[in-house]
């Protein structure tokens, strides 16, 4: 650490450099952190626009709001659930088959 430092205070020029692209790079992150959240923001109005459109209720406090994320979440993850079930069922079924066909090809020969 300390020849970094004797090499910055010895080359003011490479220090410069350096700060200035320190800046760079705390402004970009700071330009997608400040992207996010209007994306974020977008979201909940447009969140809250589909909910007018469609006359149900608005949530207004920050416990109505999780909560009924919560619920979606919870739906989202048993229909996933569900459908995941379905798959793997279709996928035995079909593994079976599959192996059946093969079964009896290799006996018949």
């Amino acid at each position: 650490m300390e020849p970094i430092i004797t090499f910055f205070s010895d080359q003011p020029i490479y220090l410069i450099v350096a700060v200035i692209l320190a800046i760079v790079i705390l402004f970009s992150f700071i330009k997608k952190l400040i992207k996010l959240a209007m994306v974020v923001a977008a979201a909940f109005v447009l969140y809250i626009a589909y909910l007018m459109w469609m006359g149900k209720e608005v949530p207004v406090s920050y416990e109505d709001v999780t909560s009924k994320v919560k619920e979606k979440v919870e739906e989202g993850i048993q229909a996933g659930k569900k459908a995941g079930q379905e798959l793997i069922e279709k996928s035995k079924e079909k593994i079976i088959e599959e192996a059946e066909k093969k079964l009896e090809k290799i006996t018949s020969d």
